[in-house]
């Protein structure tokens, strides 16, 4: 869908993953020891995908603890 966008002329603005989440993560999981270094699982098989095509999508994470104020 990404090369789908791309070839309409179309920007992906960026990936949002959720913060600590064992598929969605950016950077950080959380994990039987702590907080990790880590993508999450989803992220990191998309990025794969994204590589091998040569599309280049900036990450972004939301935080779990963020509110939106209206």
């Amino acid at each position: 869908m990404i090369k789908a966008i791309i070839s309409n002329n179309c920007d992906v603005v960026a990936i949002l993953g959720m913060e600590y989440s064992p598929s969605c993560a950016v950077r950080y999981q959380y994990t039987y020891d702590g907080v990790i270094n880590q993508q999450g699982i989803f992220i990191e098989e998309l990025n794969k995908i994204l590589d091998r095509k040569k599309i280049y999508v900036h990450s972004l994470e939301r935080n779990s603890q963020m509110q939106t104020k209206i």
